[in-house]
């Protein structure tokens, strides 16, 4: 087996600290761990504790990643384990991910809940906001219950963005037809679009 001495510790910059062993700089740790595991040079390593140590290292430090992105905003499992998988290992990634479950600091349901309602708040068709869920890895399951759970009139939300976004388009001549293309694109129910069309007088959005 073969064996390595840990020569010197070297703080950093950045306040980690620096790991060479028989000279040779291997990667940095955290204050927490230094203390921890009670590092000391001139001590012998095998190769098997150094690989623990660097996996211990590479934990602490997704972790540290996973907050950073969790306080800018809400992430679905999906989404924040490939962010983390794009500097840590696979198992390193999902480990954290599980973590934070049980810290309830992830919960796709509660993910899904509040972006299928901004979605919908921002004019997008029920159809629209359920594609962008299955896309961030959320389970069909839970979106068939946020659906349930958060489910506004499909014609007020036409309406809204006709009044907000098509007003223009509803001007021009086959201004109806021009909008009813443009929501049937978006996602949304050619009898509700029909419905919201049949009660808007054009007169009423003139300049």
């Amino acid at each position: 087996m073969n064996e390595y001495r840990l020569t010197s510790i070297k703080q950093t910059k950045k306040g980690r600290f620096a790991l060479f062993f028989d000279e040779k700089f291997y990667f940095s740790i955290d204050e927490e761990i230094l203390l921890k595991r009670h590092l000391k040079e001139d001590t012998i390593w095998s190769e098997e504790q150094i690989e623990d140590l660097k996996r211990l290292t590479d934990y602490n430090k997704a972790k540290e990643k996973a907050f950073q992105y969790l306080s800018i905003r809400q992430h679905s499992e999906k989404e924040l384990f490939e962010k983390l998988e794009r500097n840590y290992d696979e198992h390193t990634a999902a480990e954290i991910i599980e973590r934070l479950k049980e810290l309830n600091l992830l919960n796709d349901e509660e993910f899904a809940s509040s972006y299928y309602q901004q979605m919908i708040n921002r004019g997008k068709s029920i159809a629209e906001a359920r594609a962008k869920l299955l896309q961030k890895g959320i389970s069909k399951d839970i979106i068939d219950y946020v659906t349930i759970e958060f489910q506004p009139s499909e014609e007020d939300t036409i309406l809204q963005l006709i009044q907000t976004k098509y007003r223009r388009k509803l001007m021009k001549e086959n201004g109806k037809e021009l909008v009813f293309a443009a929501l049937a694109r978006r996602g949304f129910r050619m009898s509700s679009i029909r419905n919201v069309l049949g009660k808007v007088d054009v007169e009423d959005y003139g300049e």
